[in-house]
Order: C-alpha cells, then sequence, then structure tokens
C-alpha cells in the first residue's frame, strides 16, 4: 500500500475521531517465517504495522529495539532481507505497513536503489 492510502486511511481515522493501533515488528523476528506469520496475524487488528530493518546501532530507540536488532543481525537479517520481507509480506495483506530505520542503511545501498526496492515492496 503506497503512501496516498496510508494517508488517506490515516486521515479518514483521525476525521472519524477514532483511535489507531499501529503494531511494530522488527523484520525477520524471531524467523523470516514467523515474521511473515506475524504480520498476517497483526493485520486482522491493527490499522497499521511498523516494521523495523534492523540497524547495528540503534541508540535512539531503546533497549527492546536495540535487543530486537541485534538479534535479528546475528540471525542474517540485512536491510535487503527485510526489504525482500516487507515485499512478500505486502502480498500477503492489505493493511498499511510502514518503515522505520535509520539513514544509514539507505545511504550504504544508495538512496536511489533503496527508495527503488522500497516502492517495489
Amino acid at each position: 500500500m503506497g503512501t496516498p492510502e496510508l494517508e488517506t486511511t490515516l486521515n479518514r481515522a483521525v476525521a472519524d475521531g477514532k483511535k489507531l493501533l499501529v503494531t511494530y515488528l522488527t523484520a525477520g523476528l524471531p524467523s523470516s517465517k514467523e515474521f511473515l506469520e506475524l504480520v498476517t496475524q497483526l493485520s486482522e487488528v491493527s490499522d497499521a504495522i511498523e516494521v523495523g530493518i534492523p540497524f547495528s546501532d540503534p541508540v535512539m530507540d531503546g533497549p527492546v529495539i536495540q535487543d530486537a536488532s541485534t538479534k535479528a543481525i546475528e540471525a542474517g537479517v540485512t536491510p535487503a532481507v527485510s526489504l525482500d520481507l516487507l515485499e512478500e509480506a505486502a502480498a500477503q495483506v492489505s493493511t498499511p505497513l510502514v518503515v522505520m530505520t535509520y539513514f544509514n542503511p539507505i545511504h550504504r545501498m544508495g538512496e536511489a536503489q533503496f527508495a527503488d526496492r522500497l516502492a517495489g515492496a
């Protein structure tokens, strides 16, 4: 689901005075298969799902997300793997998926390539 649909969904909810539930998962945790299962399950109760792309130094995110990023990286979840998982997840659910990341992984992959991959997902 692209940005216009997400904005429309969120704006409509706000205009209707609704509260929104945005859940969070770190890409690839607890495993790639289980991550995809969780996205499907959460899509049934979430207005949007935020997916964190693992990063080696997520100091602004607190200890829980820092630990999740470390575990994902140790399991081999890279930004490219994260984007592959996002693409697969987006094909399975209609709930908007939103990415949380730092600029460093985007810069390392290349801004244009990252943007293209993300748009494709």
